[in-house]
Formats: C-alpha cells, sequence, structure tokens
C-alpha cells in the first residue's frame, strides 16, 4: 500500500480513525442540528441536505472499503475522497446559506486532514479546489445564477447582498484562514514525521543495544556456567585430594604407630643388652680379679704365675 506520511497500518488506523469520527458521530449530529433548526424555524432545506449527507456516507464508505482490501494507493483514494468532500461542502454551503453558512469551517478541516496526510502537491490542489469552490459558489450567488438561500433574517439585506463589505471580506478572511491551517498542518505533520523518526532511530538504537546486552548476558552466563564447572571439578578434586591425604595419613599413623611399638622393643631390647653386658662386664673385672688374685698367691708360694 502506498501511503503518506508513514506505515500503511498508521496511515489506514488514522482513515478508519476520521471515517468513524466523520460518519459515525459528527454527520448524525450535523443530520440532527439541522433537524432541529428547522423545525425552530430556520428553513434549512433538509432534504438536499440529508442527500449530501447519504452521498457523503456512500463515498466515504467506498473510500474505506478501497483502502483496507488495497484496490488502489490509500494516498490517492484519500485524495479523491477529500476532492469530493469539498465539492459536497461546495454544494451543501448553497443550501446552508452561502456566506451565511457554517461550510467554510468544513473546507478548512479537510484542508487540515490534507496537510497532515498528503504530500505538498495534493495539499496545494485541495486548497485551490476549496478556493474555487467557495469562489463559484458566491460568484453563482452574486450574479444570480441561482437564488440567494436566507437562513438569518435581516443579516443582509438581499438588495445589498452583492456589494456589501462583508461579502468581500470574510471569504478572503476565510480562504486566507484555511490555507494557513494546512500550511500549519503539513508543517505539523511533518514536524511529527521527524519526531517520529528521531524516536524510530531511538528505538533502533535501543533494540541494538538490547541485543548487545542480552548476547553480553548470555556470554556471561556461559563464562558463569564454565566458572561454575571449573568451580565444580576443583571442588571433586580437592574432594579426591582429602580422601587421599586422609587415607595417607591414616597409612602413615599406622607406620608410625608401628615404629613406635618397634622403637620401644628395641629400647627393651638395648636395656636387656646393656644389663646384660653390665653383667658380663662385672664378672670379667671379677675373673680378673681372682686371676691376680691367684697369681698373687702363686708367686708367694715361689710358684710361677697362671695367668
Amino acid at each position: 500500500m502506498n501511503t503518506y506520511p508513514g506505515q500503511s497500518g498508521q496511515f489506514l488506523r488514522i482513515v478508519r480513525n476520521m471515517d468513524v469520527i466523520l460518519r459515525g458521530l459528527a454527520l448524525p449530529m450535523i443530520f440532527v442540528l439541522v433537524l432541529i433548526v428547522f423545525f425552530c424555524g430556520l428553513p434549512y432545506p433538509v432534504l438536499p441536505l440529508g442527500l449530501l449527507l447519504i452521498v457523503y456516507t456512500l463515498v466515504g464508505g467506498a473510500a474505506l472499503w478501497l483502502i483496507e482490501r488495497d484496490r488502489w494507493p490509500a494516498r490517492h483514494v484519500l485524495f479523491v475522497l477529500l476532492c469530493i468532500d469539498c465539492l459536497l461542502a461546495g454544494a451543501a454551503m448553497y443550501y446552508t446559506g452561502g456566506i451565511e453558512s457554517f461550510m467554510p469551517q468544513v473546507m478548512m478541516i479537510i484542508a487540515v486532514l490534507a496537510g497532515l496526510l498528503l504530500p505538498p502537491w495534493q495539499i496545494a490542489a485541495l486548497v485551490a479546489a476549496c478556493w474555487l469552490v467557495y469562489a463559484a459558489e458566491l460568484w453563482l450567488e452574486i450574479n444570480r445564477l441561482v437564488p440567494h438561500i436566507t437562513i438569518f433574517k435581516h443579516f443582509i439585506e438581499p438588495a445589498a447582498y452583492a456589494g456589501s463589505v462583508y461579502l468581500r471580506v470574510i471569504p478572503l478572511a476565510n480562504l486566507l484562514v484555511l490555507t494557513a491551517l494546512a500550511v500549519m498542518a503539513y508543517l505539523a505533520a511533518r514536524l511529527l514525521e521527524t519526531r517520529e523518526q528521531k524516536i524510530g532511530m531511538l528505538n533502533r538504537r535501543l533494540e541494538d543495544s538490547a541485543r548487545q546486552l542480552r548476547k553480553k548476558g548470555e556470554e556471561r552466563t556461559a563464562l558463569n556456567e564454565q566458572l561454575n564447572r571449573k568451580v565444580r571439578e576443583q571442588e571433586s578434586l580437592q574432594a579426591k585430594l582429602e580422601e587421599m591425604v586422609a587415607s595417607r595419613t591414616g597409612e602413615l599413623q599406622a607406620k608410625i604407630s608401628a615404629m613406635s611399638r618397634v622403637e620401644a622393643q628395641l629400647k627393651d631390647n638395648l636395656a636387656e643388652l646393656e644389663k646384660v653386658n653390665y653383667l658380663a662386664i662385672g664378672r670379667e673385672l671379677s675373673m680378673i680379679e681372682l686371676e691376680e688374685e691367684v697369681n698373687l698367691l702363686l708367686r708367694e708360694l715361689g710358684r710361677p704365675a697362671k695367668y
């Protein structure tokens, strides 16, 4: 779907909202208002206005149908719809009193919608169409090619209608306001579009940042998993090492206990050996003393020493 400005979905939502507001709310209220003022004595021609409202309703429904089903580019459908609305507003302006009518305000709404939703050349075309329709309706009345429908009595005397200052000033003022509103709406739409683009860029940057953060988070999660795995491996190795140390410590303690028993036994044996050695040395010393005494006695007897 070829749309302007923005994306097709947003454009379609805008057109749907316009359809709901204009066809669903504004037109019934206008029709009821016309009936009220008619029964209050103001000579509004109800039948022509009702027919115009019916035509607008049918045209608006057909335009929305074409846009929703993508039968024609939505921008061109909306442009044609606003052009038809401009013609219908011109016809309604005649039936609501010409210069006494409230239809120039409706044309201003058309210009604002064009400024918000259409490109510059279509805005210029619609503004020119509003100018031409407004001028044509007043020209036909001034030249009495169509009769002037007086809604408010004594508003302008019929004889002074064509040359009144009001007729020369108010239409020009309305057309200038209409043009200014179209330009302001266009500038506002461009400003909103620029802001939307900036917001889109910021959203894309935020999305990129979010993706980078998610990527970093995934990397951090992977690193945490690796670290946890390493920690679990280290804890497992530490548990095995502690088991090995405990087992080795038990073996060493058993060996130490055995060595202690051997040491105690060796000490006992050493003590016994020392005791035996002491007894043996004492015996040897006693034997040496006995031998010396025997040798001494033998010498005293005049015999040679035996030892």
